[in-house]
């Protein structure tokens, strides 16, 4: 395998700490930038891998092999400097060829290389002239095609495009995908050029001060930045970061007084000065809107316009309009959805919608549980983990280890994405992406099945979006079966919230249109939007196969543990001895510790009967 494994890697120059206690898996072929301004260390990083700068602390492993120690001629790799490097006394063709006469490959061959990289970057003509001859940008496409040419299984570019010119960059990062796909190196490429490695990438790193902010791919980075500093570092102008102050079910910008959707009011839980997030190009232009401001500036790019405002708090505010003929002058307030909004804790500067919730739904189910709580759950109980599209880190370095290392024998559920992708949304372009992983992470912790959501809220006509929610199903089901994993269908969507996008009846009728599937109910969902458990339970019988319960007093999704809400529980157990025994029963509570946890399993067993916890 030609992965690259940094384990506590740190590179230090006297006091000056550089790279601090970097852990980062780079994957067998795929392709990695490492993003972050001037001096956060990432050049460090390529040339550590490179053998060109010695490791202060840490493992670097290529392959499988400790690597410290390496000399770069012995780590098979190959590289562009962002200073070209070529010799300046031979001409372009013994540039190119000079390493393959050195490795004496038959000239056969290296003519074949050499043609076809000199075709591939456009050089073609160029063969007998020397460096001095040539422009910058011929320069790189010139130490491009000599990294190409040695067809290394480890792909290492320092800055490669930077001197190339708008038009032929696009084309060079076009062909770099194309060069990619055809040999499937390890590449790791470090730019300071968004663009690039919006549009390169599978995965970014962002690097701040030698720290790894965030790793995700580009749309997860861009949708859902780990916190404050990568929300301002990525995208061109970069994302609005304003004050906020939550009371009660609103939340308070200035004197701009907004509600906020029920979903966002468990994220942000008893906290109540908070940082709100908003792209400027999911802003829009209102007379009407709460959040009002005066315009500063209006900057015209040609195909967009965005427009400067100060808010009546003081803050700026950017906002891009498309719309040429909107009239940008006359309008000063701002509107937004709250689907494109990130919050930050003011603290920290973590996003507490995605990153918090991540390490919460990627571990036991809404219990906010770590790796280290789970020694005091009981051995004889199952575990639900959460998958979200981009965290991949996390589970390759806890929960993967954590569910293979079974010596207790548990089985394991995963519950599919669900914040960040949204199968009731057209523009979601990555919900297969992020079910593909949750699949290939199902198979690897063998578990028992995926929950998938059909949607969460939805916008458009009520038959359109189901039409695309019923296609979307199909597909998702599809995959599991191509992967070996049972899917199971939960009830979502709340009434009261208007998101409920299949009713009673619509949601058992799934089960017909798609006999794959199974069933898992929400105790809490179905609750909320008035349905009679101990029915539904007859209605599903063989078909469930879980069951998320937790207690509400019918008005929210308050995950409250059994007891503490208006569901009538001893009907509900009753029907599932009866018609469906072998159901899972998982406790879907919000944030509580394992030895209450544990308590209250107990106190269900001795109440209800021994069930499948």
């Amino acid at each position: 395998m030609n992965s690259i494994v940094f384990e506590n890697v740190c590179k230090s120059y006297g006091d000056a700490k550089i790279v601090k206690s970097l852990n980062l898996e780079i994957k067998e072929g795929e392709r990695l930038i490492l993003l972050g301004p001037s001096g956060c260390g990432k050049t460090t990083t390529l040339r550590m891998i490179a053998g060109l700068e010695d490791i202060t602390s840490g493992q670097l492993k290529m392959g499988g092999r400790v690597v410290n120690d390496i000399a770069p001629g012995e780590r098979n790799i190959a590289m562009v400097f962002q200073s070209y490097a070529l010799f300046p006394h031979l001409s372009v063709w013994d540039n190119i060829t000079f390493g393959l006469h050195i490795q004496k490959l038959p000239e056969a061959e290296i003519k074949k290389r050499a043609d076809e990289a000199l075709e591939i970057l456009n050089l073609r003509g160029y063969e007998n002239y020397k460096p001095k001859q040539l422009s910058g940008g011929q320069k790189q496409r010139v130490a491009l095609c000599r990294a190409l040419v040695k067809q290394s299984p480890y792909f290492l570019l320092d800055e490669p495009l930077s001197n190339l010119d708008a038009q032929l960059r696009q084309q060079a990062r076009t062909e770099l995908v194309r060069i990619h796909e055809i040999y499937k190196p390890t590449m790791i490429y470090v730019t300071h050029d968004q663009v690039e490695a919006m549009t390169v990438a599978d995965r970014i790193v962002v690097l701040k001060d030698g720290e790894l902010q965030q790793i995700a791919a580009p749309d997860t980075i861009y949708r859902h930045p780990a916190n404050t500093f990568v929300a301002g570092f990525i995208g061109a102008p970069s994302m609005n970061i304003l004050k906020a102050r939550f009371n009660r079910d609103c939340i308070c910008i200035g004197k701009a007084v907004l509600p906020v959707p029920e979903l966002w009011r468990q994220v942000i839980g008893q906290r109540r000065d908070l940082l709100l997030g908003i792209r400027p190009e999911h802003c829009r232009l209102s007379e009407d809107a709460a959040v009002q401001g005066s315009i500063t500036y209006v900057e015209n790019t040609g195909n967009q316009r965005t427009v400067e405002l100060q808010l009546e708090s003081g803050e700026n505010i950017s906002v891009t309009v498309s719309d040429r003929n909107a009239d940008v002058q006359n309008s000063s307030g701002i509107c937004f959805s709250w689907d494109d909004v990130s919050l930050f804790d003011v603290t920290s500067g973590r996003n507490i919608g995605y990153i918090e919730k991540g390490e919460v739904f990627t571990d036991l189910a809404f219990g906010g549980f770590n790796k280290k709580y789970l020694s005091g759950l009981p051995l004889t109980y199952n575990i639900e983990f959460f998958y979200e599209f981009g965290t991949d880190h996390y589970w390759d370095t806890v929960l993967l280890p954590l569910a293979q290392n079974n010596k207790e024998k548990r089985t394991f559920s995963i519950h599919g994405p669900c914040v960040a992708v949204n199968l009731a949304d057209s523009s979601d372009e990555y919900y297969l992406k992020a079910y593909a992983q949750t699949f290939t992470y199902a198979q690897k912790i063998k578990a028992e099945f995926v929950v998938v959501h059909t949607n969460e809220i939805y916008h458009g006509e009520f038959a359109a979006v189901k039409e695309l929610v019923y296609q979307r199903l199909a597909e998702v089901i599809s995959l599991a079966q191509s992967y070996g994993v049972q899917v199971v269908i939960e009830n979502v969507g709340l009434r009261p919230c208007g998101s409920l996008l299949f009713d009673f009846e619509e949601y058992l009728a799934l089960f017909e249109s798609y006999p794959q599937a199974l069933a898992l109910l929400d105790t809490g969902h179905a609750h909320v939007n008035g349905w009679n458990l101990p029915e539904t339970v007859k209605r599903l019988q063989k078909k469930l196969l879980a069951v998320h319960v937790h207690d509400n007093d019918g008005s929210g999704d308050s995950h409250q543990p059994v007891g503490l809400g208006t569901i009538e529980w001893e009907p509900y157990f009753a029907s599932i001895r009866d018609y469906a025994p072998n159901a899972l029963q998982i406790l879907e509570y919000a944030y509580i510790e394992p030895g209450v946890l544990t308590e209250h399993l107990h106190k269900l067993e001795s109440r209800y009967g021994a069930l499948r916890f």
